[in-house]
């Protein structure tokens, strides 16, 4: 019998955060009883998300949230893309609302990394990659923004 899709937390199906490859899940994400385990930057992704799909009041697609090392590749994410950890998700949506999007993500959840993405599709990226320590580099802060 196949597993049904399931939330792993509010807004966010499992089938959308797995890696699209291998359909594997980051380590650590769930407990022993195959719960969501919910550490803090998990459950600080999870609840920022789930506050700007409030403030949005529309679905938002996740195109990619956790991503294996060989997807990581073919997506030609950087070598240590927050994706890796499971700390990061991109957000479809039309290009025509990408900047009120993005207006709602800075206003909702400025403490968010923001990566604005309009000439290689049309898709936001938030992360909590600033919760990872030591940092790779000082790019990894609060609040860091960029734009394609």
């Amino acid at each position: 019998m196949k597993n049904k899709d399931r939330y792993i937390a509010p807004f966010i199906l499992e089938s959308e955060y797995r890696c699209k490859c291998c359909k594997k899940l980051p380590v650590d994400l769930f407990t022993e009883e195959n719960e969501p385990e919910m550490g803090a930057p998990f459950l600080m992704l999870f609840k920022y998300f789930h506050d700007i799909r409030e403030a949005w009041s529309k679905p938002i697609p996740i195109s990619s949230g956790y991503r294996c090392p060989e997807r990581n590749r073919a997506e030609r994410g950087l070598a240590y893309s927050i994706h890796l950890f499971g700390l990061a998700l991109d957000l479809d949506c039309n290009p025509e609302e990408v900047d009120k999007l993005a207006r709602v993500i800075k206003k909702t959840a400025p403490v968010l990394r923001i990566g604005i993405y309009k000439e290689i599709g049309s898709f936001i990226h938030i992360d909590v990659g600033y919760f990872i320590y030591p940092r790779i580099d000082e790019k990894w802060r609060k609040g860091a923004r960029w734009h394609d």
